[in-house]
């Protein structure tokens, strides 16, 4: 999928491997950056605006775990899908993605067992044994 680039701000913007580029304007960041750059440039946030982690705009995406590259696209001026992945390049709709109430991650909802992620429920019911 093609999201809105930071830069140009035409619909021609890639990710994937931990890159964003363009094909528009020629912009390419590293995926984080690209993130921040997308809050600012195409959502309209101002510095202070932008968090980082569990309650941010930028979080962590289940593809990518080590990765805050993940933007919660909440705001009108966005793209359509509700989350987008700037190094993966994965969109999701609101109701694909929930946060565990264990590990406070955010994880696919396929992969949920009730409100905790399938990792933190097997853990919890090794750890009752």
């Amino acid at each position: 999928m093609m999201f809105t680039c930071p830069e140009c701000k035409a619909k021609t913007l890639t990710a994937e491997d931990g890159w964003a580029s363009c094909s528009a304007c020629s912009y390419e960041e590293a995926a984080e950056q690209a993130a921040i750059g997308f809050c600012t440039n195409v959502l309209g946030m101002g510095a202070k605006e932008i968090q980082v982690g569990q309650d941010g705009h930028i979080l962590n995406c289940p593809n990518c775990p080590d990765e805050n590259t993940l933007v919660d696209n909440r705001s009108p001026g966005g793209d359509d899908e509700r989350y987008l992945c700037f190094c993966c390049g994965e969109t999701w709709k609101s109701h694909a993605l929930a946060c565990c109430v264990e590990c406070g991650l955010l994880k696919k909802t396929t992969d949920m067992v009730g409100e905790a992620c399938a990792g933190c429920f097997r853990g919890k019911v090794n750890s009752d044994d």
